[in-house]
């Protein structure tokens, strides 16, 4: 565990994805403005934006179409599985 880890503290944040029964993914309350612009932003260009050709770079933040509401988030390559598909790690949902 970090040594600058603290147990006692509360902060106030918008859980986006739960794995299990301790395992959560939530942002800070203070960045939602942030994130919903973010949201905004990827919504405007991504779709008219042209798609990744060549080798994907899992160091790069690339912009997603997530199937299961069609909005647009920031995403991390994890595996690529095919010439058409990869495993990606959304960051803001």
């Amino acid at each position: 565990m970090d040594e600058d880890t603290h147990y006692d503290k509360v902060e106030d944040v918008v859980g986006s994805h739960i794995e299990d029964a301790v395992t959560f993914w939530a942002q800070s309350i203070n960045r939602n403005k942030d994130i919903m612009k973010i949201g905004c932003s990827l919504s405007e260009v991504c779709p008219q934006a042209s798609s990744v050709l060549g080798n994907l770079d899992p160091n790069k933040i690339y912009g997603g179409l997530f199937s299961e509401d069609q909005c647009w988030y920031r995403c991390k390559v994890l595996k690529i599985i095919s010439v058409e598909k990869c495993l990606v790690r959304y960051i803001d949902y």
